[in-house]
């Protein structure tokens, strides 16, 4: 294991990519960096300027730089005695129509192959009507209220190459094809009523509704053919866009078929089918401010678009990891830099999972270290990174905490808490204040969380007889510190 001895961060986008890096190597190398450490280069959102949206870790970011451009940038590393750390992001990703998987798993729900990949709560406790969103992934993407954006036309199926999807407010959103027969067998009729279409095409068109009428089944239901149900999926899919492309009289009628589906702008009534259809997806699309309250899947703090993604799975840890130790084996990468470590839910089994996956032995000065690897931890008061992490410490946030403490002056620094305290009316000390706020946090922006951990929590205390008639949910006031009651009512009114 290499040790930096002096590191510059390098923050890659498309404005800033390998080639550019590769320009600078010299100029580092003479101010002393041994190491450039980077932003996160798995393929992101388009156009992000940071990295840390995932949406596909298995190749390369093309806005930052090809495989040979990154090469090229490894290869005039090496030339001048340095390495490269790399950024990962094990905790989540990009919740959005360019990661394949969330895009499969909306698709298809549980039945998708990458359903046990993302922290969700299929059947997740609070849900206003169960029956109907179980197995449903909460999607708060809407600018409005449902109805008022699918009355107004903000909410249409679609077509293309990848099949029929929800287009809605600039989301794209795959639709089952488990209801795909129910959008089609009407275009059967429409097909009939023209004395221009063959005979051959209508049998054509009717064993692609064969296998729509197949996949509607339910999963554990025979569907009289040898074909898997993802091999039917894809056929269904391929097939009906090259009929499209292919026969005029086929377009028009899914044309027809869509614009009778989507419904007319003032007429409530006409949006029925497509309610209905909506409500057999594999998600439920809500109003992004029903997020704090109603979404079932983990995210990054409180952004809907980032999903927590179950790297203590083992089949995740190793599909998410592929690409970076295929390039710590190559010696490309030689130190990691781990993000977000507290969001795991076992940080030591991820760490220890880390460095047993490479191949290479540690050497003996090691400290049982297989790659360098630090974390981004911030550490508060006394505490300390437990003895038990396979680490080389943190990425320096404690140190520039202390470090920062040589720009205050004391005199300063308390004439300004004077000034906050007139200004504010708030005289509560910072302990009171901190508790307050971490309440508010977690009342207003993770409601849906709390809720399902205390959900668990019940469960656990049902197996004991001390805790079976504990309630759920404990009601009454709570303290509020001077000074501090009145700001939250304010801040709640405002919806902040």
């Amino acid at each position: 294991m290499r040790v930096p001895s002096a590191t510059y961060r390098v923050q890659f986008h498309l404005n800033f990519r390998f080639a550019d890096a590769e320009k600078i190597v010299p100029y580092l190398h003479e101010m002393g960096i041994t190491h450039l450490y980077a932003s996160p280069w798995g393929r992101a959102r388009r156009g992000s300027m940071h990295g840390y949206d995932v949406a596909d870790p298995l190749h390369i970011n093309s806005e930052i730089g090809t495989e040979e451009e990154f090469n090229s940038f490894v290869k005039r590393l090496h030339k001048y005695g340095m390495g490269l750390i790399l950024d990962i992001v094990p905790n989540h990703m990009a919740a959005s129509d360019e990661n394949p998987w969330w895009m499969d798993v909306l698709e298809n729900g549980i039945e998708s192959s990458y359903a046990a990949y993302f922290d969700i709560d299929w059947d997740a406790p609070g849900a206003k009507w169960r029956d109907v969103q179980k197995n449903q992934v909460v999607l708060p993407v809407l600018n409005d209220q449902y109805d008022r954006v699918l009355f107004r036309q903000g909410i249409a199926i679609r077509l293309d190459e990848r099949g029929f999807y929800v287009h809605a407010e600039g989301n794209r959103v795959p639709i089952s094809p488990r209801t795909y027969f129910e959008i089609l067998s009407p275009c059967n009729a429409f097909l009939s009523e023209s004395t221009l279409v063959s005979s051959n095409l209508l049998h054509e068109f009717e064993s692609l509704l064969e296998i729509g009428r197949a996949l509607a089944l339910p999963a554990n239901e025979t569907m009289g053919v040898e074909k898997t149900r993802p091999v039917l999926r894809a056929e269904l899919k391929s097939r009906l866009w090259d009929l499209c492309l292919r026969e005029k009289a086929i377009r028009e009628a899914v044309d027809r078929r869509l614009l009778q589906l989507n419904g007319i702008a003032g007429d409530p009534q006409s949006f029925a089918a497509l309610d209905a259809l909506l409500v057999q997806q594999s998600y439920r699309l809500a109003h992004w401010r029903t997020a704090a309250g109603e979404i079932n899947y983990r995210r990054f703090f409180g952004l809907n678009h980032l999903v927590a993604v179950r790297v203590e799975d083992p089949r995740v840890f190793e599909a998410t990891h592929a690409m970076i130790f295929h390039l710590v084996e190559e010696n490309k990468v030689d130190g990691l830099r781990v993000d977000h470590i507290d969001g795991l839910f076992d940080p030591l089994e991820y760490l220890d999972r880390l460095q047993n996956a490479r191949k290479v032995q540690p050497n003996d000065d090691s400290e049982s270290l297989g790659i360098y690897t630090i974390v981004e931890k911030i550490t508060s008061g006394d505490e300390e990174l437990p003895k038990t992490w396979r680490v080389a410490g943190t990425t320096g946030y404690d140190f520039l905490n202390v470090a920062n403490t040589l720009f205050i002056d004391p005199h300063g620094w308390h004439e300004l808490e004077s000034v906050y305290r007139d200004f504010t009316g708030i005289h509560s000390t910072f302990a009171d204040t901190w508790y307050i706020r971490k309440r508010q946090v977690m009342e207003e922006l993770f409601g849906s969380d709390i809720r399902v951990l205390s959900s668990r929590l019940g469960r656990l205390a049902a197996l004991d007889p001390r805790g079976r008639d504990l309630p759920m949910r404990l009601e009454g006031n709570h303290r509020s510190p001077a000074g501090l009651s009145n700001v939250h009512s304010r801040s709640r009114a405002s919806g902040a």
